[in-house]
């Protein structure tokens, strides 16, 4: 995908790829056939536009010529749909997954009670409570385990996720028919996502976004809600991974600010409140006149040492 969409033909037939995902936690199920959408509302992305788009890479890493049109199709069609309207769909889509959560909540406890009837039933119990949570605010789903795990049933949906990004690239496209020229390919470390990576590409980026990105930058506080298009075949140092690749028309930022520097540290506000203090009992001390003394001043000064004590006698 970097630089130009990749041709199959470059590459020789995988004899099998797996989808290196996110291990499900211990309230998923294994992956099983896709469920019917138990929302009625049709998408907003016409899902016959994917019909060439590999889910599950086969034959090639990045994107395959086949799915160019689509790739830039999608792109384009973000243009025209708004933030508002993404939102909508993506929750659409979230009920979905929760309602498919608690069907799992059932399975998974018919087969873990055969070995540990209580434990299965407490273990459920946990799950359903869970699951109410999801239902009260959706967007607490941890979306990014689906994404992962079940890919097929998150194909063309809208989906979120927030986090941090590590690497970030501008690259030109091939030619295409939507007018697109320069595209963004970043690398989004969700909060749920166990250190794996989702490939997102936008189509912008907001204003000072970071770019040139050294080995070890990092870019807090970064959302982006998209397509979910396929899994991203790419190569890592020992073998082959896949993660999800969003379409979006661009990332949300809110850059972490740094709490200011004290102009010194902690202890030195208490040593200079201490040592005022000090100054201040020592002038005050200072100022104080011991009649002992005074009085031991006064006979050993010599009577003309201060031509203010005989007035009197001096006077005319």
């Amino acid at each position: 995908m970097r630089r130009s969409v990749i041709s199959a033909r470059k590459f020789l037939a995988f004899v099998a790829i797996s989808t290196v995902g996110i291990a499900a936690r211990a309230d998923e199920a294994p992956p099983g056939e896709a469920r019917p959408s138990v929302v009625a509302d049709a998408p907003l992305l016409p899902k016959d536009w994917l019909r060439t788009v590999e889910i599950i890479p086969k034959t090639a890493i990045g994107v395959r010529e086949e799915e160019a049109e689509a790739y830039f199709r999608v792109l384009d069609f973000l243009n025209g749909v708004t933030e508002a309207q993404l939102r909508d769909e993506e929750l659409r889509f979230r009920r979905n997954r929760i309602a498919a959560y608690s069907r799992r909540i059932e399975e998974i406890y018919e087969q873990e009670r055969v070995q540990d009837p209580q434990g299965a039933e407490l273990k459920r119990e946990k799950r359903r409570e869970q699951a109410e949570t999801f239902r009260a605010d959706p967007f607490t789903y941890p979306l990014v385990i689906d994404a992962f795990n079940r890919p097929s049933e998150c194909h063309g949906e809208v989906v979120s996720f927030r986090g941090h990004v590590r690497k970030v690239t501008k690259y030109p496209p091939t030619e295409n028919d939507y007018g697109i020229d320069d595209l963004y390919e970043l690398w989004l470390f969700d909060e749920e996502g166990r250190g794996m990576p989702v490939v997102v590409v936008v189509r912008e980026l907001p204003q000072g976004f970071p770019v040139n990105l050294r080995e070890k930058d990092v870019i807090d506080g970064v959302s982006v809600r998209g397509y979910l298009f396929k899994m991203y075949a790419y190569r890592g140092q020992e073998q082959l991974h896949a993660v999800p690749l969003i379409l979006a028309k661009t990332v949300s930022w809110a850059p972490v600010v740094p709490p200011a520097a004290p102009s010194m540290p902690p202890w030195g506000y208490g040593l200079a409140i201490a040592i005022t203090l000090l100054l201040l009992v020592l002038i005050v001390r200072g100022r104080r006149r011991d009649p002992r003394l005074q009085e031991l001043r006064e006979r050993l000064a010599p009577p003309d040492a201060n031509p203010f004590n005989n007035l009197e006698n001096d006077a005319p």
